[in-house]
């Protein structure tokens, strides 16, 4: 059985039309986001460690392909700590805090057009140990076009039904006052997958 949508609905008043319309367009381009973690000692090994991991994928992508796009951000930058014992004459056993190193957090966001590229950026990260990808954004530029698109496909189709309903109730749909209400709704592809267990 399929189920089928009510597309319109009247009383002796009023007749309301509804149309509805989908557009797959593809994106402009993706950002890639993968977030980095490293430890030193020192913050001065924290970052050094960090800018060198980071300019080796930088360098690698530009001579894979110029147009790729990368930035960074700072996520935090925090002290560790371990636990030292120390014995007390009044309480055999304290825990402190003594400073072990240091704990850098860093996003970079690589933006790409080819969908093809996805796989060697994948490969030039985990070669420089980025694993850990967040997410990746789909960026649309022409919103505008879109919509101007889908706008005059439903007034044609709005245009055809209000024909075809004023022939079968003999009277003329286009003399009467009218009401407009839009709606525009934009879902990513990460948004449609439904979550699923493994058997």
């Amino acid at each position: 059985r399929v189920n089928t949508i009510p597309t319109t609905s009247s009383n002796q008043d009023e007749m309301v039309i509804t149309i509805k319309g989908i557009y797959n367009e593809r994106a402009t381009s993706q950002i890639a986001t993968f977030a980095i973690l490293q430890l030193g000692k020192t913050a001065e090994e924290a970052t050094s460690l960090m800018d060198e991991r980071i300019g080796n994928v930088v360098r690698e992508l530009n001579l894979f392909n110029k147009e790729i796009q990368i930035e960074t951000d700072m996520i935090s930058f925090v002290p560790t700590y371990d636990y030292s014992v120390d014995k007390k004459i009044f309480n055999p056993k304290t825990y402190n805090e003594k400073p072990s190193g240091f704990e850098l957090k860093k996003n970079i966001l690589i933006k790409f057009k080819n969908n093809n590229d996805f796989d060697k950026i994948l490969s030039i990260c985990g070669k420089n140990e980025i694993y850990d990808i967040a997410k990746v954004d789909y960026v649309t530029t022409n919103f505008d076009m879109v919509r101007n698109i889908m706008q005059k496909k439903a007034l044609e189709v709005f245009k055809d039904q209000m024909a075809n309903y004023s022939m079968i109730m003999n009277t003329d749909l286009n003399k009467k006052e009218k009401i407009l209400q839009e709606g525009f709704n934009v879902s990513y592809p990460m948004e449609s997958y439904r979550s699923y267990q493994a058997y």
